[in-house]
């Protein structure tokens, strides 16, 4: 399953409070249309962040230093070896895992 990092969970927990939404929202990470053809159909995973009251049905939730993410069912097996950190620049990026030995 996606993993975030403490940093990540830091910049997500800060951007929620900004927003004024309650501790219990999380985000939901989904798969969302790629701005450039217009379309669901592409060879290129894009992915949608939005904050939410809860999981859908189908979600693997997780949560890191106290902040909930959702990961819906479309982009798990995309996501499954996938690390959400926050780059130099502050912005969120996603990064393949490490391989462990």
């Amino acid at each position: 399953m996606l993993q975030l990092t403490s940093q990540a969970a830091a910049t997500l927990s800060r951007a929620r409070e900004k927003e004024g939404l309650p501790e219990h929202f999380g985000v939901r990470i989904f798969a969302a249309p790629d701005p450039s053809t217009n379309s669901h159909q592409t060879t290129q995973s894009v992915y949608g962040f939005g904050f939410v009251d809860g999981p859908q049905e189908g979600d693997a939730v997780g949560q890191t230093d106290g902040t909930p993410y959702f990961v819906a069912p479309e982009v798990a097996p995309t996501l499954d070896d996938v690390v959400l950190d926050v780059a130099d620049s502050g912005n969120l990026v996603l990064t393949r895992a490490p391989e462990t030995p």
